[in-house]
């Protein structure tokens, strides 16, 4: 083993090389996008990548818009390029997100093309894989980056001989196969645990644990059918809801290392508030708003940013307050704090949010005075408490799965990271 001499890829073997990409690729090129005003110019018979298409896909074999003959002809930068070839995204969300086309394609402004007829593109597509992130920091720009033309042809790959860069390919595509199988195994299966969750909780705080009991219509369209001895009710009718209207100025620039709590959204972990990444402010701010101080056993929901995260106050040991972004929810003798906690994670509250804001995805704002007309199924106390006990331990049991599964794909994507790295610098071998 040597030196390569570049820090990403570190000790390669002795016959190997370190090479700029510029003398790799015999084809470097880009592309544009035609006038998105003239209708003439798209769905065409010409396949037009955006970097959009490159988002986790190691193969582009189709892509979401087309252009046509006169779409193409308009501007000198449309060249059609054979497959395969490497197309890597240069700037936006999918920066740094690479496939390798198997459709003759043009692209757009935001994709770069590479290609060689004397070495592997696979091996390549993997050695920019290794690299995906070294190049992204390396990348110029505002907020976001930006990987110019010019920083990738000068990107330093590892260089096997060409044979080998093939052996390479071929196992490097069979182990990462079979990964990616197992992912994509394990996501259906977290997807279905997902969907599980949603549905047991939707269906035991509508429906009740009696599945056999009769049903009336609650007459309230995002709630549907209820047992005949549940009623309904809304926020303001049964809790006491705050939101931060004083102490206005509050800036960063008074956080401190000790005093009481501010919470924030951010904050929210499983249900729960991790007061370890809380902040703290001086005890005059937390004075100046006592209707948003909070204690043991309150309830908050986010407001604004992500918005309807619900957590609920537990193991507080000190004076504690809320930034702008989050309510609190103190309820009164009709209705359990942990059942009003089920409701909010329950398909009642988002069909309700969705009912009320049209369907606006954009919305992300809960507002308070609109949240006060929330209306939720209420069944007694007792039902109350059952439900929650049965929720409590149905839900821990479905979030212990879900957790199991997300750790495997973690450690099956993380094999594959450090499988593609061992194999494209060297430092372990195929067999030739």
């Amino acid at each position: 083993m040597k030196d390569s001499g570049i820090e990403w890829i570190g000790e390669i073997p002795e016959n190997w090389l370190a090479k700029k990409a510029k003398y790799i690729f015999e084809i470097f090129g880009s592309g544009s996008t035609p006038d998105s005003g003239n209708l003439d110019f798209y769905d065409g018979d010409i396949n037009w990548i955006q970097s959009g298409d490159l988002y986790k896909t190691k193969f582009v074999n189709i892509t979401s818009k087309t252009i046509t003959e006169n779409g193409r002809r308009s501007s000198s930068a449309l060249k059609i390029y054979k497959t395969p070839f490497l197309a890597l995204a240069m700037y936006g969300a999918s920066v740094g997100n690479l496939s390798i086309s198997k459709i003759d394609a043009t692209v757009n402004q935001a994709v770069a093309v590479m290609d060689s007829e004397i070495n592997d593109i696979r091996f390549y597509y993997y050695a920019f894989e290794a690299s995906k992130q070294e190049l992204i920091a390396s990348a110029q720009g505002g907020t976001q980056p930006n990987i110019s033309q010019f920083l990738l042809k000068n990107w330093n790959l590892p260089t096997p001989p060409q044979q080998e860069q093939t052996v390479i390919a071929n196992f490097l595509d069979l182990e990462t196969g079979k990964i990616g199988n197992l992912v994509e195994f394990a996501q259906k299966s977290l997807e279905i645990l997902k969907e599980t969750r949603k549905s047991l909780i939707l269906e035991t705080v509508t429906k009740g644990l009696n599945k056999n009991v009769e049903k009336k219509d609650s007459g309230v369209e995002w709630i549907g059918q209820i047992p005949t001895d549940w009623k309904y009710s809304k926020i303001r009718y049964t809790t006491k809801l705050n939101g931060r209207i004083g102490w206005q100025g509050l800036t960063s620039d008074e956080y401190t290392d000790e005093g009481p709590y501010l919470i924030t959204g951010t904050d929210f972990i499983e249900g729960k508030v991790n007061f370890e990444t809380a902040v703290h402010v001086p005890y005059k701010r937390w004075q100046e708003a006592k209707e948003i101080q909070v204690e043991n056993g309150d309830l908050l929901i986010t407001k604004d940013g992500t918005v309807g995260k619900v957590a609920m106050i537990e193991g507080l040991d000190s004076e504690a307050s809320l930034n702008s972004g989050v309510l609190r929810i103190r309820t009164d003798n009709k209705v359990k704090t942990r059942y009003l906690y089920w409701i909010l994670n329950s398909e009642v509250f988002w069909h309700w949010f969705n009912y009320t804001n049209g369907g606006n995805s954009t919305i992300l704002h809960l507002y308070q005075n609109v949240f006060e007309k929330f209306s939720f199924p209420l069944p007694n106390l007792t039902t109350q408490i059952e439900i929650c006990e049965f929720l409590d331990n149905e839900i821990s049991t479905l979030d212990a799965a879900i957790n199991k599964v997300k750790k495997i794909i973690e450690l099956a994507e993380s094999t594959k990271k450090s499988l593609i790295y061992e194999y494209v610098t060297g430092k372990k071998r195929v067999e030739v």
